[in-house]
């Protein structure tokens, strides 16, 4: 389990490649209000950028050395287990496949850089009053923030449309799911609906989010 420091010292050098350095260069927000609807979140964008990179060629991901330092670690420590004594290396050694248990260190990571990306953009947001959030939001939009008990924000405002005209209105219920192994699971989730499609041209009209512990309330912001 990585700590905080190791974790940021990984993202750090994610985040200075040419690979992503060229994905931000290369943004296209006309492309994106033409799929979403609005466009995209700082936080939407750089989480499936960097969720993108760790899909791309292994010459590309251990290119950045922190990464390929962490999987190096990973296979010398499980090579090192399976062979401190005969009858381990029997019982394991065969089962360790070193391209698949490769793939497997960098699908923990890449889980584990994700979660600790959101933690540091959701903090840029985080404690802010919806007047102050507005002032920092593209025009142009609509986006719903989620609010804390004392109506200040959790992360970054979502947004949803930028058809300026659609009446939006939400509504936070508890909602039931059955589990793979049958058992229901309660969800708090916000429900957005429009009185327009989000997007021109699609039948929908919802949006659901799921809360976190945190999250009491929620408002429609236009800008």
């Amino acid at each position: 389990m990585l700590d905080d420091k190791s974790l940021k010292e990984i993202l750090d050098a994610i985040l200075a490649s040419e690979w992503i350095k060229q994905r931000r260069l290369d943004r296209n927000v006309e492309e994106e209000i033409e799929n979403f609807g609005y466009q995209m979140s700082k936080t939407e964008f750089e989480l499936e950028t960097l969720e993108n990179f760790f899909y791309e060629d292994e010459e590309t991901v251990y290119a950045v050395k922190p990464i390929w330092k962490y999987v190096k670690n990973r296979i010398e420590s499980a090579v090192e287990s399976v062979l401190t004594s005969p009858q381990k290396f029997i019982l394991e050694g065969r089962q360790l496949r070193l391209g698949s248990f490769a793939d497997d260190c960098l699908e923990d990571l890449k889980v584990s850089i994700l979660d600790f990306y959101q933690r540091l953009l959701d903090d840029e947001w985080a404690g802010l009053t919806v007047d102050e959030a507005s002032k920092r939001l593209t025009k142009g939009q609509q986006y719903v923030a989620l609010l804390d008990s004392n109506g200040r924000l959790t992360r970054e405002p979502i947004p949803l449309t930028r058809n300026l005209q659609a009446e939006i209105k939400g509504e936070i219920t508890w909602d039931e799911e059955e589990s793979l192994w049958g058992r229901v699971i309660r969800r708090r989730r916000l429900h957005i609906e429009s009185n327009v499609p989000f997007k021109e041209g699609e039948p929908y009209r919802y949006k659901i989010i799921d809360l976190r512990k945190n999250e009491e309330n929620f408002t429609i912001i236009k800008t």
